[in-house]
This record gives C-alpha cells, structure tokens and sequence, in this order.
C-alpha cells in the first residue's frame, strides 16, 4: 500500500506483450477498461483509494512478473511479497489464477478500508532502534490503556508500528528520545495489529470461497517466513497476515539462508530493493521498475567486463580471509598456495576476459574446497564475489 504512482510501468507496457496481455486480462475480469486509472494523471486522487492502489500494485506486480518470463524464462526458485505482495507472489507462483487474485484483492481492501473507517488509526516506521526496544515501548503503552503495536519488521532497525492515532503518536514521541527517527505512513489504518481482526473474520470468509492451491514454486509467508501449502493453510496465513506483524526481515534471512543470490522486485516503487540493502546486503535486489524492459533488467543482472577486475580481487580477498576448516597437511598447502598465485597472476592482468573471470572462480572454488568449505559454503563465497549477479 502506498507504492502506486500515476504511469507506472508505462515503459514496460510499451516494451512487452506479456505485460499488455496481463492489462487486458485484467480488463476483462473487472468488466471496463481501467487502464486510464493508472496512465492518466487526472485521476491521480482516485488511484490513491484504498481498492484502487491495491488492484494496481497487484495487476502491475504480475504483469511484470510475466514480461519478465516472456524474456528470461521461468527460472524462479522463490516467491515472496510483503503485505498485499504476497497475493501478487501467490499469482506468479501459480496459487492463484489473476482473476481470483483480484477477487481476494479487491474484497481484502474492502474489508480492511471498513475496519480502518471505525478507527482512528495509522502506521509509522521507527528507524535506528533495536526492534526489542520498540516491542517492549508498545507492551508499557498497552499497559498504559494504549493501543499500539509492532506492526513490520522490515531491517534489524527498522519496524513499523501501527495502532490509534493518538496512541502511536505518544509512542513515537518517546521512542524519539531514545534516538528514534520515526517516520509517518501514508496509510490511515493500524494495519498488520489485533486492531483489524473485524477485517480478518471478513478474509476468512472470503477465502473459504475462493482456495488457494498448492504453489507451483515456494511463496515464503510473510507471517512465518516459512512456504506456503496451499489450501486452509494458505488460508490461514493470509487471515493472521491482517493481524500478525508482517516478518518481513526473516523472509529476507530465509532467502539468504538457502543461498539466494538475487532477486527481482516486481511491483512499482523499490522500498524491497532499498530495505535489502539494509537487511540482507548479501542478496542482491533489482527493482524491476528501474528498467524499461526485460533485456535491460537481464544485462543489470549480469556481471559486465568493467567489473571484471572487482571480481578478480574479491576472489582474492575471499581467499585470504577464509579460514581453513580442515586439518592443514603439506599437499592441501601447497593447492592453496597455488590457486592464490593463481588468481595473484589473474589480478596483475592489463585486461582481463571472460574466461579469465571462469578461471578465477574455479581457482577460488578449489581453493576453498582445499580448505574444506562445504559446497553450500563455497557457493554463498561465489554469488558474494559476483556481487550477486549472473557470470
């Protein structure tokens, strides 16, 4: 909520039939073109309404994720959104057709723009604060009468707090003190906190008409960073999402765990990008919305000859300040000592091609296996010297 703009994905649109095709599909469910409620700045105040921005995101978010197939093929390992994004994950990953995405969509904002009308509500981000810090501050205010709660945890010092207006506010000056800086949401709802559980039985309802299957890849939750199975399972997360903090931060850590290198950010605007940076500077994020088109976005995903020299000394650097996990023997020595001169000799080269980069990976990856580095290990050592791109 909050990411649309007038015009966006407008290149995109212009760039791939995937993305036009997803437009005209999603024409067809609602039954009028609404197309202009994107493109037409005149109408700038409407798209800010609650079902609105969230059918935009959603039908952008997947119309992007399809151009984006239409060049790169679908080589997709994970799925993942944040808030209103994991209706847009469970679409590309297969969980849910985009007419009953839009259903649940459109029927979610209802609900939740009734459940805010009946409070005096709002969000905000406390950034610089430990998020157990501003846990406990809510926990006193509640005690207090207040109602405010975490609501986001979105980088290790970054949390979003969500509750009545007045009651944020109070929270927020004291946390300021503490050396806060809190930022006001354009959002006028306590989203994500027991504030909306009114919304929540409505969502239960709704999804006990229209399922979510099995996905087709893993769509991590962002209620439990843990995949999606599809069913009442689905069903429930979804329902505890408007509830329950969004765990925004574990999603993160749970991709870097299993040794993603990158991803994509599908959708308008680049906050996931940007809260990456921040929480996972291991994972290597592009926002889609930054290219206007799929071979744009691929050349940025790609590792380029002018950085071919950063490569080779991060090969180095890894190199020196990975630690030997085995037993050092004479013969293990001698292998490392010769990959490191290896890749000495690969540094001191006035040009460098693309075959010296293989050469220098291979000659780092023996070297840390000559250490006894796991394959996992020696895998995350490789996307951290590509930066997270594609060699």
């Amino acid at each position: 909520m909050g990411a649309q703009y007038t015009g966006m994905g407008a290149a995109l649109r212009d760039h791939h039939k995937a993305y036009r095709r997803t437009l005209d599909e999603a024409c067809e469910v609602l039954g009028a073109d609404w197309t202009d409620l994107i493109y037409d700045p005149a109408r700038k105040t409407e798209l800010k309404r609650q079902e609105n921005s969230q059918l935009t995101v959603l039908v952008t978010g997947v119309a992007m994720f399809r151009a984006f197939l239409e060049e790169q093929g679908p080589r997709v390992p994970f799925c993942a959104g944040h808030s209103l994004g994991e209706y847009t994950a469970l679409c590309c990953a297969g969980a849910l057709t985009l007419p009953d995405a839009i259903s649940l969509v459109q029927g979610r904002a209802q609900l939740i723009r009734r459940a805010a009308d009946d409070l005096d509500g709002t969000m905000m981000w406390v950034v610089n604060l430990d998020a157990d810090v501003v846990r406990a501050a809510c926990a006193v205010a509640r005690e207090e009468g207040r109602q405010v709660y975490v609501s986001a945890y979105d980088a290790p010092r970054q949390v979003a707090v969500s509750g009545v207006t007045d009651d944020v506010t109070a929270v927020a000056r004291e946390l300021e003190t503490r050396g806060a800086l809190v930022y006001p949401l354009r959002l006028e709802g306590p989203y994500h906190s027991p504030l909306m559980r009114s919304a929540a039985s409505g969502m239960a309802e709704l999804l006990s008409r229209i399922p979510v299957t099995e996905p087709v890849v893993p769509v991590l939750s962002g209620v439990d960073a843990r995949p999606h199975r599809g069913g009442e399972h689905s069903a429930e997360l979804l329902v505890r999402q408007l509830v329950e903090p969004v765990r925004w931060l574990d999603v993160q850590r749970a991709l870097v765990d299993a040794a993603v290198p990158r991803a994509v950010e599908f959708g308008p605007g680049t906050v996931l990008s940007f809260l990456a940076d921040k929480a996972a500077p291991s994972l290597y994020v592009v926002p889609f919305d930054r290219f206007t088109g799929a071979r744009e976005l691929s050349a940025a995903l790609h590792v380029s000859e002018d950085q071919y020299p950063d490569v080779v000394d991060r090969c180095l650097r890894a190199a020196v300040s990975t630690r030997t996990v085995v037993a050092d023997a004479p013969e293990r020595h001698r292998t490392v000592l010769a990959r490191y001169r290896e890749l000495e000799e690969l540094r001191d080269r006035a040009a460098f091609t693309g075959e010296d980069i293989d050469r220098a990976l291979g000659a780092l990856d023996e070297l840390l296996e000559t250490k006894g580095l796991a394959e996992r290990e020696r895998v995350v050592a490789r996307h951290r010297v590509l930066a997270g791109r594609h060699r």
